[in-house]
């Protein structure tokens, strides 16, 4: 196939003359030889011929799966099949890739088609015939059975916004694993002249025994004449490399992912990478492939020049420091170069300089941590309390009618004493070596907050400190090291005091300083336990929610297919809008009750439902924590 001899010469004009020296990680990339000569795939939209996002892009939570397709802010562009297939799946969701379709191609692989706005009119009709059996927004259903079959070309859905917007078409192939690989490897292409550019670098220095992250330092890029300097760097040991780089195709806007990146020094190639294919079982390695303070403070993507622990994804060639610059005293002139899949170059140039170095560079680097060194970390010390006079006393009995919940492997600590709230001042400690590939706990003496990690939960070995203040007799916990990245989701939870005349709706909440905002991850009834699946080690805390969501006057309307709907605008800052939980009833009648979580709307959505002249519509409206916002709207028109 044409590609293929395109992309080894593509890859192969990459620092050919020092390629040999690079070796690849264990992982292997995914199986492309499904793809022959004969393997055509159609452009699968009629909205344009644009992407806005491409192969690999960092996303909240793992790599960009696929291409978005430019839409110009709207909806209802028809959407085609890529190729001859059955439906394979559909999907409907207020978040993800909302309205979505699978369909399997005779070859066993896969194209998927998401954010739609609605379906192809006879597909849309199954999927609401599921949905009216219980009236339930939500579906996820595999269709082969049916033996749905489309043609190249046949019309399968309409471009939207659902899950996540603004408007476009996210387009995806994946192989005959599920697993998926860059369009651009097949006869799919886009226009572009156009090189990529560098704004900024970021130094991670390394410890030079341990190669623990010890400090970071962050560059802009400055542009001279057809490249970029970063200037000079100084340092005494190792160090890590990673940049914020971006590419632009002809005439968007829109700025994408680099396909290629490479470090070099003299004639060494340090490191090297391509993206081509992933699995979905390493896609929150994007979280250590990029740097994650950076990545979770300011929005900026630097990506590694180097390989730490953990990441096996079958992206990079690097030699045998895994791209860690570490080099004798002197200035030293690198280069990094930055490509797009079309060949479009682009070099960085910096200058290193080293100096009062109290060890010798290292030859070779066999670990490299993921995860920074806890300073605080003492373990001698399992919990020790700071400060304040404990004033309120916890329900000892709540605490033994749930151990059983703790989990297999939890070793309870008999309990022998009243558990106090204190004063703001107050901080209880606890500290734990946790190893990867291992189900690990993290926990007061009292049981009362804990934290669970799964088998898959960690990159890398981490020395983790838990500290649990308190404010208005509530907790806040607090991590060291901060903001660190899991591979899985852990699970943190605490014992609630039991019910009395003060007790309120309680959550627990992170903070979102980019968005101003809280951000809910669990609720909990008084007596009972509090749990909430956590992504990352931040800082939780607890808090009361006692206002109902904001219920806004409803509208009739028409959606894109020309059906009437009731579109009720509705808002919860705090806890969010339970979407499972809310609905809406029109002149009493059922409907699947929508959510649009971007535009704030319930929808009441019934196929042939037409309005009256005058309409009564009914709103029960729940948030996350269980808050309820009832309202009956008359004569709506």
């Amino acid at each position: 196939m044409w590609i293929f001899t395109n992309f080894t010469s593509h890859a192969a004009g990459l620092l050919v003359a020092v390629f040999s020296l690079l070796v690849p990680l264990k992982a292997e990339s995914q199986d492309l030889s499904f793809l022959s000569d004969s393997t055509n795939y159609l452009w699968p939209t009629d909205a344009s011929t644009y992407i806005s996002s491409t192969f690999g892009e960092t996303r909240s939570r793992h790599f960009h799966a696929g291409l978005d397709i430019r839409t110009w802010g709207r909806e209802g562009y028809q959407v085609f099949a890529t190729r001859d297939g059955i439906v394979h799946r559909i999907a409907i969701s207020p978040h993800g890739y909302g309205k979505v379709i699978f369909l399997k191609h005779d070859d066993d692989s896969y194209s998927i088609y998401a954010h739609l706005n609605r379906f192809e009119d006879s597909l849309m009709a199954v999927a609401d015939s599921i949905r009216l059996q219980d009236y339930r927004f939500v579906l996820d259903r595999n269709m082969e059975h049916k033996q749905i079959r489309v043609k190249q070309g046949d019309l399968i859905g309409f471009t939207g916004s659902t899950g996540v917007g603004p408007p476009h078409l996210h387009f995806e192939l994946r192989t005959p694993n599920n697993e998926p690989f860059n369009p651009l490897l097949t006869n799919i292409s886009v226009a572009d002249d156009i090189p990529p550019v560098f704004a900024g670098l970021a130094v991670e220095h390394l410890d030079p025994q341990s190669y623990h992250i010890t400090d970071t330092e962050t560059r802009r890029a400055q542009q001279t004449g057809s490249g970029f300097s970063f200037g000079t760097i100084k340092t005494n040991g190792p160090v890590g490399l990673s940049v914020n780089v971006h590419d632009r195709a002809n005439r968007t806007p829109n700025v994408y992912a680099v396909y290629g990146l490479a470090l070099v020094h003299e004639q060494d190639t340090l490191f090297q990478s391509n993206v081509d294919a992933f699995s979905y079982n390493d896609a929150s390695q994007m979280f250590i492939d990029r740097v994650y303070p950076l990545l979770k403070e300011r929005r900026q993507g630097f990506q590694r020049l180097y390989i730490v622990n953990g990441n096996n994804l079958p992206f990079y060639h690097s030699g045998q420091t895994r791209g860690v610059v570490d080099l004798p005293e002197g200035t030293h002139r690198l280069t990094i170069i930055a490509e797009d899949y079309y060949g479009n170059k682009t070099r960085g140039i910096l200058d290193l300089q080293v100096s009062d170095r109290n060890s010798p560079p290292s030859v070779s680097v066999a670990s490299i941590p993921a995860y920074p060194k806890n300073g605080r970390y003492d373990s001698r010390i399992s919990e020790s309390v700071f400060a304040g006079n404990f004033t309120r006393q916890f329900n000892a009995s709540m605490l033994t009618n749930h151990t059983a919940s703790l989990g297999p492997g939890l070793e309870i600590e008999p309990f022998t004493a009243p558990i106090f709230h204190s004063s703001e001042s107050a901080v209880r400690r606890s500290g734990k070596k946790l190893v990867p590939g291992k189900r690990q706990f993290l926990h007061l003496s009292d049981q009362t907050i804990w934290i669970e990690f799964p088998q898959d939960a960690l990159f890398d070995t981490l020395q983790l400190e838990m500290a649990v203040s308190y404010k208005d007799n509530l907790p806040v916990i607090r991590f060291y090291p901060e903001n660190i990245p899991l591979k899985k989701d852990a699970r943190i939870n605490i014992v609630l005091p039991g019910y009395d005349e003060n007790s309120q709706p309680t959550g627990i909440y992170s903070y979102n300083n980019r968005r101003s905002r809280y951000q809910f991850h669990g609720a909990g009834k008084p007596g009972t336990i509090l749990q909430a699946s956590i992504s990352d080690l931040q800082d939780f805390m607890v808090l009361h929610d006692h206002t109902s969501p904001f219920v806004g006057p409803p509208r009739i309307q028409k959606n894109l297919a020309g059906m009437h709907v009731v579109n009720v605008p509705v808002v919860d800052e705090m806890s969010g809008i339970d979407f499972r939980r809310s609905r809406i009833e029109v002149n009493g009648e059922k409907g699947i009750t929508e959510y649009d979580p971007d535009k704030n709307k319930l929808t009441f959505y019934k196929p042939g439902f037409q309005p009256r002249a005058s309409n009564d519509v009914e709103v029960w409206v729940f948030d996350g924590i269980g808050n309820l916002s009832h309202r009956v709207f008359e004569g709506v028109n």
